[in-house]
């Protein structure tokens, strides 16, 4: 039997050598024909079972590198671009032991790892093939809350008032070790107070220290009472010209003593600051003084501008002198001079004709504006 198969196994062995690599040279062009290698980068996670099971004994991950990894795949055109689309996933599991001297565990990457991706698929390289993954015990720190920064202009002065002034902060250990406890403070979001003029309350957002913005803070919120005081403030101004009123017909002139007042302005501070030169103007009434009375005391009148918020406006002083002054006599025509200095020859007396395209006024239509003063418009 033995030689029997020995013979034909060796009959021909040139010939059936020189076939089998022949026939090994085609099947590997043939499978290198419709076969592709591609390189896809594959995001690196942590297993969720496992990270609560390492939160159980009190340990958490604070970090892990790389972040993703490079894997070279071969496979047939369909099964490798099918495995970029399906978003394949290299899932560490590490796990913390209470008894580790170390707080950085390093896990080989492998084809366990990998998932998303199909089973013909082989994988030929894996960059990094480490990983390292780096633990923390979690710890709280009371930490006292910063004063709240103000935005905006309130109409009033702004005072703020809490109900707590501590939070705990809660974070890995890593982060919260470097913290000092009589230096750092918790933030807080601002406070706008633009355009308020009540007190209100208003919720206030705590913020975890800078050097740890992984932590949390407990509670995470606060009230702040903003407490808005309305600020009142005088101010003083002196020499306001005082105006005479009297209708726009009226032929009296008229002189004040004094024509000038100084006066105090009340109300808040930011309107109280912001009045200007001709919002607030000051009178007096020359209807009022009898036609007889040549010198008449008379209270001075206060006229605000609308919309000008003032408390008060106190006058001094209150009253002036109003004095009457003569009304000048019109002048004499000069035709009625000629005729006054010719009395040897009594004539008829003629008034001048206009000359045309020229209006003439009448003595009595002539009108002269009063001193220090201004004319009302005819009623």
């Amino acid at each position: 039997m033995w030689e029997w198969l020995k013979k034909k196994v060796l009959n021909n062995a040139r010939w059936k050598l020189i076939s089998l690599l022949i026939a090994s040279l085609v099947y590997f062009s043939i499978r290198a024909g419709i076969s592709d290698v591609r390189t896809i980068t594959v995001p690196v996670e942590i297993d969720e079972e496992v990270k609560q099971s390492n939160a159980k004994g009190g340990a958490v991950i604070a970090s892990y590198d790389p972040p993703s990894v490079q894997v070279t795949v071969r496979g047939s055109f369909t099964d490798v671009n099918q495995a970029a689309q399906n978003n394949p996933r290299c899932i560490l599991r590490p796990r913390w032991r209470s008894n580790a001297t170390e707080d950085t565990l390093r896990l080989d990457i492998g084809r366990s790892n990998l998932r998303g991706l199909s089973r013909p698929l082989t994988i030929l390289k894996i960059e990094p093939s480490v990983a390292k993954v780096e633990f923390d015990i979690p710890m709280s720190l009371q930490l006292g809350i910063a004063t709240p920064l103000v935005e905006g202009k309130a109409r009033g002065r702004v005072e703020l008032s809490t109900s707590v002034e501590t939070a705990v902060v809660r974070g890995p250990l890593r982060s919260l070790r470097t913290l000092d406890k009589d230096k750092v403070k918790i933030q807080c979001e601002p406070i706008n107070v633009e355009g308020r003029a009540q007190t209100y309350v208003a919720a206030v957002k705590l913020i975890p220290p800078g050097a740890a913005p992984d932590a949390t803070v407990e509670p995470s919120t606060m009230n702040v009472t903003v407490t808005i005081t309305a600020e009142t403030a005088t101010r003083h101004i002196e020499h306001a010209r005082v105006l005479v009123a009297q209708p726009y017909a009226a032929q009296a002139r008229w002189k004040l003593e004094p024509d000038w007042v100084d006066y105090d302005i009340k109300g808040r501070v930011e309107v109280v600051n912001s009045v200007t030169e001709g919002q607030i103007l000051f009178s007096v009434d020359a209807v009022a003084p009898r036609s007889d009375a040549v010198t008449n005391e008379l209270p001075v009148r206060v006229h605000v501008q609308q919309g000008l918020a003032i408390d008060e406006v106190i006058v001094m002083p209150q009253t002036v002198k109003l004095i009457s002054l003569p009304t000048p006599k019109p002048p004499t025509p000069p035709a009625a001079a000629a005729e006054a200095t010719d009395s040897d020859s009594p004539k008829t007396e003629t008034k001048p004709e206009p000359k045309a395209g020229k209006t003439m006024l009448e003595p009595e239509a002539e009108e002269d504006l009063p001193e220090n003063g201004a004319l009302l418009p005819k009623p």
